[in-house]
């Protein structure tokens, strides 16, 4: 077992969250409803930072790529 000490908790709590870019964000399906969305992950990112809603401040304050209430994400590593 792995014991985790301060300094270790401490170097994950200041990394910089890596923010998805409206670039990586491709609409593959338009229905009345809904949309089919592909989202492409930034390199650095990892599965825990999928918490943070801040990591979508770029696709939301973009008009083409803004994500609506209904979509449907795949989202690549």
């Amino acid at each position: 077992m792995k014991k985790v000490t301060n300094t270790q908790t401490a170097a994950e709590d200041d990394r910089k969250l890596p923010e998805f870019m409206p670039a990586g964000v491709l609409v593959s399906t338009e229905g009345f409803q809904w949309r089919g969305i592909l989202v492409r992950c930034p390199r650095n990112m990892v599965a825990d930072d999928l918490r943070s809603p801040s990591i979508w401040r770029r696709v939301q304050t973009s008009r083409q790529s803004a994500l609506c209430k209904l979509d449907h994400l795949t989202i690549l590593a």
